[in-house]
């Protein structure tokens, strides 16, 4: 018998039981979207700096820029110091990158 049978859940199909691709679907966005949330949070964090200085940095002000609570930063960072030397870090990195392409 092909189908779906009569009192089956919707997460199983001929036997077979697809809640652990759903959830393991769901862990892969979540940690693209991560991923993409701290890229957008260090770039902002440098627009500030950039624009205003370090002396006018803030973690609120940075959320602000973002569009979220001060707390969600504080998932990706431990501190603005932490954040700094992420922010640090991932810029040395693709300068690296940069002279290692030249040379």
């Amino acid at each position: 018998m092909t189908g779906v049978m009569i009192g089956t859940s919707l997460n199983q199909f001929n036997g077979v039981n697809f809640n652990g691709i759903k959830r393991m679907q769901a862990i892969v966005v979540k940690a693209e979207d991560k991923s993409e949330l701290r890229s957008a949070i260090l770039k902002a964090a440098q627009d500030i700096f950039l624009e205003e200085g370090f002396e006018k940095f803030s973690m609120r002000r940075l959320a602000r820029k973002v569009g979220y609570s001060p707390t969600t930063l504080y998932n990706y960072f431990k501190d603005k110091r932490d954040l700094i030397y992420s922010l640090c870090e991932d810029l040395f990195a693709s300068y690296l990158d940069a002279l290692t392409a030249v040379g």
